[in-house]
C-alpha cells in the first residue's frame, strides 16, 4: 500500500510525466490508501481502502488544476495523454446508444435530436432527452477542454472557428449570510418612463441563459449575472449533472463545468457547507451554445456571464387549498428565509457591477423544490425594489413546462408586476348538525293502514264541517224570523 501526497511545487516538471511530478509515494503506516484530491483538498483514509479510482483519473484531476490547461485531451494524445473521467463516462453512454462519434463538437445537435426522437421502445420517452442532453454536454466539455469549436455547426456553410480558451478558468467565490457586500450608491440620473417600467419584467418560455444571450447580443460587453438554485438537501450538489434538458442547462451550454471541477479548491470549503452558509458566485463563465429546443447551435460570439448559485429548502409549508392560499407561504419564517437568500444574491450582483440580473422562479416546481409560486413572486418583487438604484434591470424568465399549466404564469407575473399581497383566507362554512330523528322507510302494510287512518280522519272532518253548516243555517233562519216579527 502507498500514500499519495499532493505537491503543487512539482507541477509542470518537464523531465517526468505531470502526474508523477505531483504525487509522491511513500509507505503508509496503517496500510491504507490516503489520497489528497486537488478538488476537495481532503484526505481519503481507510474508509476508502477499496477505492476504484484509477491512477490515470487521479493524475488527470491533478493536471486539471493548472491555470490555462485542463490536462485532459480529446483522443488521449493531447497535453498529458489523459481524458476527463466525467467526459469518458458521457462518451461511453452515447456510444452505447449507437453513436460512435469521437469529436462531438462536429456533430450537429439537431441531427442527434431527430435520431433520439426516432427511437422506439417502452423507455424511449425517457431515453431520448437523456441521450440528447448527454451528447450536448460532451460537445460542450470537449470545446472547453480543447479551447475551440465551429459556429454555428462544423458542416454549416460559412462556419467559423471560434476560440474559447479565455473561458477555461472561471473563478468562484463565497458570499456568506450576514456579510452583505458594501454598495456604493450611484450618482442620481434621470430615468425615462419606459426604462423605469422595464426595470422588473417577466419573460415567458425563455430560459435565463437565452435571456442572457439576447441581452449580450443587443449590447456587447454588458455585465450580466444569471441565478441558479438547487435544494440544500440535494445530494447531487457535489456532482456534475447533465441529464435534465431544463434544470441542468448551465452544464450543457456553458463552461460552468470547468468552474465546478475547481469550485471546492477555490472556496476552500465543501460545496454543501458553502451553500448552507451563503451563496457561490462564479465569474467569467462562457455561454457557448444556443437554445436546446433549436438544436443547441454554437454561438459565433460567446458572451461572458456570471453565475450565482444559491441553496434553498426543498419543501416549505404552503397554505391550505380550502382557504385559497395554496400558492402562498403559510409561515412567515419561510418567506423571510427566501427574502434573505435573494437579498444576498442581489447584493452580490450589485457589488460586482452587474447591469442585469436574470433569475428563474426560484424553487417553483423544479430542481427538486416545491415553493409556493405567488409567495416567491412577492419575495422577488420586494427584494428587487430595494436594489432598484443599483441594478438597472431584473428579469424573471422560465421555460419549464410546469410553470405554464393553466394560469400559473399569468398569476405569477401579476404579483411580480403589481406586488399583489396575500389575500385573506376564505371563510369555510361549518357543517350543519344532523336532526336527532331518523326517517325510515315504511312497509306496504303500514302505508295502507296510514292511508286508511288519514281517509277516516278526512271523513270525520267533512261530517263535522257539514254539522257546523247546518247549525249556522238554522241560526240564520231564526235571526231572520225575529227581525220580521219585531
Amino acid at each position: 500500500s502507498h500514500c499519495a501526497h499532493f505537491a503543487c511545487d512539482q507541477v509542470g516538471s518537464s523531465c517526468t510525466p505531470p502526474w508523477l511530478g505531483v504525487y509522491r509515494q511513500a509507505a503508509a503506516p496503517n496500510g491504507s490508501m490516503a489520497v489528497a484530491t486537488p478538488r476537495s483538498g481532503r484526505a481519503l483514509g481507510s474508509a476508502r481502502q477499496h477505492s476504484q479510482r484509477g491512477p490515470l483519473k487521479v493524475a488527470g484531476a491533478v493536471a486539471a488544476v493548472r491555470l490555462g490547461r485542463t490536462g485532459f485531451s480529446l483522443d488521449g494524445q493531447g497535453l498529458d495523454g489523459l481524458r476527463n473521467p466525467q467526459l469518458s463516462q458521457a462518451l461511453m453512454a452515447v456510444k452505447r446508444a449507437g453513436h460512435n462519434h469521437e469529436d462531438w463538437r462536429k456533430v450537429p445537435a439537431q441531427t442527434l435530436l431527430v435520431s433520439s426522437a426516432a427511437q422506439s421502445g417502452p423507455s424511449s420517452a425517457l431515453e431520448a432527452p437523456l441521450l440528447f442532453s448527454t451528447a450536448v454536454y460532451v460537445g460542450t466539455a470537449q470545446a472547453c477542454n480543447l479551447g475551440s469549436y465551429w459556429a454555428p455547426e462544423f458542416e454549416a456553410p460559412g462556419a467559423s472557428l471560434v476560440d474559447c480558451r479565455h473561458f477555461a478558468r472561471p473563478v468562484s467565490s463565497l458570499y456568506r449570510q450576514g456579510q452583505l457586500p458594501a454598495l456604493e450608491r450611484p450618482p442620481p440620473q434621470p430615468r425615462k418612463a419606459a426604462a423605469s417600467a422595464d426595470f422588473l419584467v417577466c419573460e415567458a418560455r425563455s430560459h435565463p441563459l437565452d435571456v442572457a444571450a439576447r441581452l449580450s447580443a443587443s449590447a456587447p460587453g454588458r455585465h450580466i449575472a444569471v441565478l441558479r438554485f438547487t435544494s440544500l438537501q440535494d445530494l447531487r450538489n457535489e456532482s456534475v449533472r447533465q441529464v435534465h434538458c431544463t434544470d441542468d442547462q448551465v452544464f450543457l451550454r456553458t463552461s460552468y463545468v470547468q468552474a465546478f471541477e475547481r469550485m471546492e479548491r477555490d472556496l476552500q470549503l465543501p460545496i454543501g457547507e458553502a451553500l448552507e452558509s451563503g451563496l457561490i458566485y462564479t465569474s467569467g463563465v462562457g455561454l457557448l451554445r444556443g437554445r436546446l429546443q433549436e438544436g443547441a447551435a454554437w454561438l459565433r460570439e460567446p458572451p461572458k456571464i456570471d453565475v450565482i448559485w444559491i441553496g434553498i429548502p426543498a419543501f416549505p409549508e404552503k397554505g391550505a387549498s380550502k382557504h385559497g392560499l395554496q400558492d402562498w407561504y403559510i409561515d412567515d419564517a419561510d418567506r423571510a428565509a427566501m427574502c434573505r437568500i435573494l437579498d444576498l444574491a442581489f447584493a452580490a450582483a450589485a457589488s460586482r457591477g452587474c447591469e442585469a440580473l436574470v433569475l428563474p422562479p426560484v424553487g417553483c416546481s423544479s430542481h427538486a423544490c416545491s415553493h409556493p409560486a405567488l409567495g416567491v413572486a412577492s419575495a422577488i418583487r420586494e427584494v428587487a425594489q430595494r436594489y432598484k438604484e443599483f441594478l438597472p434591470q431584473v428579469i424573471v424568465s422560465s421555460d419549464h413546462p410546469s410553470h405554464f399549466r393553466g394560469t400559473c404564469w399569468d398569476d405569477f407575473e401579476e404579483v411580480v408586476r403589481t406586488g399583489k399581497p396575500r389575500p385573506d383566507p376564505l371563510v369555510v362554512v361549518p357543517p350543519l348538525p344532523c336532526p336527532p330523528w331518523v326517517l325510515s322507510r315504511k312497509s306496504a302494510k303500514e302505508v295502507k293502514e296510514r292511508k286508511a287512518v288519514v281517509a277516516k280522519a278526512l271523513l270525520e272532518q267533512e261530517a263535522q264541517v257539514a254539522r257546523c253548516d247546518r247549525i249556522l243555517s238554522s241560526r240564520r233562519t231564526e235571526l231572520a224570523c225575529q227581525l220580521l216579527s219585531g
